[in-house]
């Protein structure tokens, strides 16, 4: 379950932080960092429609995780507040999770099934908690706070437990106040969803469109509702003027080719027109040495769309 969470929330396609604690609770070093406001995007309209489909259509990185809280009998965006993730150099590191949570942070590992092989033992002064899920043992300790929520780490790996530890201890350099370009970004009003990475290039490096974003640098994703409004945004920063020119209008041709197949595929209908109204929301622009890609579209309307086509 936290696997699959962690996974889905960095490849999902954050800022100074309102969240966590102002960057407090992440390393300067950070190559990637994200961040969901639970308490924000649950009570959205986009939100509120998505938590109902997982739950018909069984989505796992959402379902299983509400099905995990509801056993525990925590409410998400009221008992687990947000969810912080980031990875940080070299490569081969595990990225690191941060749930928040509002009171006792030992409800997170109550309930836990016989198999799980947990325990909880003192190692170095520190209280850490260990798990298995999907094959995997995690590693957890909880950071005491002097108010609000309590940050819960989650780390594949005992020393990239320790070495967060020594984050939220001052002994490492924290993102606040760091050289770090993650920690210059501004959010956006309305933003529940944060995605920033320093260097693209390393992200997509195996993956089949290296060759297209090779030329980028960092990236900033935000997602929110404002105003009734869904937004989605998306900066990608280039080397160069040409670069951005390159990429948005390879990234123009592909919608504009995913638009002729939204309008020709074998498909029912109501999918097809769904996908058509999506796809001509989205707007591509380079803006000097960046490329921006923007999605906006009236929150209740993509709310109905998941629902009629989920």
């Amino acid at each position: 379950m936290i696997s699959t969470l962690a996974f889905s929330i960095l490849t999902a396609t954050v800022s100074p932080w309102q969240n966590p604690q102002n960057n407090g609770w992440i390393p300067a070093n950070a190559e990637l960092v994200a961040h969901i406001d639970l308490t924000a995007a649950v009570g959205s309209t986009i939100g509120k429609a998505l938590l109902k489909s997982s739950k018909e259509i069984e989505v796992d990185s959402i379902a299983g995780f509400t099905d995990w809280t509801a056993k525990l009998k925590l409410r998400l965006g009221r008992d687990i507040t947000a969810i912080t993730a980031y990875t940080v150099p070299p490569e081969e590191s595990s990225p690191v999770l941060i749930i928040s949570i509002i009171g006792d942070p030992e409800q997170l590992f109550d309930g836990l099934p016989d198999d799980s092989g947990y325990w909880m033992r003192t190692i170095d002064k520190h209280a850490v908690h260990s798990f298995k899920s999907e094959k995997q043992r995690f590693y957890a300790y909880s950071a005491k706070q002097s108010e609000g929520a309590v940050p819960v780490v989650f780390c594949k790996e005992l020393d990239e437990l320790f070495a967060a530890i020594e984050v939220f201890q001052g002994t490492i350099p924290s993102l606040k106040g760091s050289a770090n370009p993650i920690a210059k970004i501004k959010g956006l009003p309305g933003t529940f969803l944060r995605v920033v990475a320093s260097d693209v290039t390393k992200l997509i490096a195996k993956s089949p469109s290296s060759a297209l974003l090779k030329e980028s640098t960092g990236m900033t994703l935000m997602a929110g509702e404002v105003n009734d409004g869904f937004f989605c945004e998306l900066s990608v920063g280039c080397k160069s003027e040409d670069s951005a020119d390159n990429i948005a209008s390879m990234a123009q041709g592909l919608i504009a080719l995913s638009r002729l197949i939204a309008t020709n595929e074998k498909t029912p209908a109501n999918i097809r027109k769904a996908r058509r109204l999506l796809l001509n929301a989205i707007q591509v622009a380079p803006d000097a040495n960046r490329v921006q890609v923007s999605f906006r579209c009236v929150a209740a309307e993509l709310a109905k769309l998941i629902q009629r086509n989920k």
